[in-house]
C-alpha cells in the first residue's frame, strides 16, 4: 500500500467536502440577502450574524480545523485573525490549509513507508477511519454533542501524538546525554 498518496488524498477528499459543506451553507445564507455579492467580490469581512451565531464557527470548519489541527494551526499564522479574517471560507487561508495538510500527510505516509514503523502505519490507517466516521458528525451545521465529541476526539489524538513526541524526544536526548562516554587520551 502507498501510504505516502493514499493519506494525502483521502484528507483532502474530506477536506474539500467539508469545504464544499461550508461554501453550500455560506452561499444559501447570502442568498437570503437582498444583493449579495459573489463569493470572490466580498470585502473581509464577517458575513452575518446568522451564519456565525455568537462567534461560533460553522461546524463543517471546525471539523476541518481539528482534522489536520498542526496544518490549521501553522496556516492562520500568517493571517490577522487566525481562520476567522473573514467569512467562515477565507480562501487564503485554505489554500494555505490544504497546501499544509498535504504536505504532513504525505511526510506522515512517507514515514511509515520507511523503515519498520508498523505502528505508525495503524495509527495513520486508523486515523483516516477515524476521520471518515466522524465526517457525517459534521453534516450538522450548528452542531450538537455528537459533534463536539467527535471534534474532541480528534483533537485528543493530536494532542496525545504531540505529548507522544515530545516524550520520545526527551527521552532520545536523555539517553544521549547519559550514555557512557569513552576517555580518549
Amino acid at each position: 500500500m502507498c501510504l505516502r498518496w493514499l493519506l494525502p488524498l483521502c484528507n483532502l477528499a474530506i477536506d474539500l467536502f467539508l469545504f464544499a459543506v461550508v461554501i453550500h451553507a455560506v452561499q444559501g445564507e447570502l442568498a437570503k440577502m437582498k444583493r449579495p455579492p459573489p463569493l470572490w467580490h466580498q470585502v473581509q469581512g464577517h458575513v452575518g450574524p446568522a451564519l456565525l451565531e455568537e462567534g461560533h464557527d460553522p461546524e463543517p470548519l471546525v471539523a476541518i480545523i481539528c482534522g489536520t489541527a498542526p496544518a490549521a494551526i501553522v496556516a492562520s499564522l500568517p493571517l490577522p485573525n487566525g481562520w476567522r479574517a473573514s467569512s467562515p471560507f477565507d480562501f487564503r487561508w485554505a489554500a494555505l490549509y490544504l497546501v499544509l495538510a498535504g504536505l504532513l500527510w504525505y511526510g506522515v505516509g512517507r514515514l511509515a513507508e520507511s523503515g519498520n514503523h508498523q505502528k505508525l502505519r495503524r495509527i495513520a490507517k486508523g486515523y483516516i477511519l477515524l476521520r471518515v466516521a466522524l465526517t457525517p458528525t459534521s453534516m450538522s451545521f450548528w452542531g450538537s454533542m455528537l459533534t463536539m465529541l467527535s471534534h474532541a476526539l480528534l483533537l485528543a489524538v493530536w494532542i496525545g501524538t504531540a505529548l507522544y513526541l515530545v516524550w520520545r524526544g526527551a527521552l532520545l536526548i536523555y539517553q544521549r546525554i547519559s550514555s557512557p562516554r569513552i576517555a580518549t587520551v
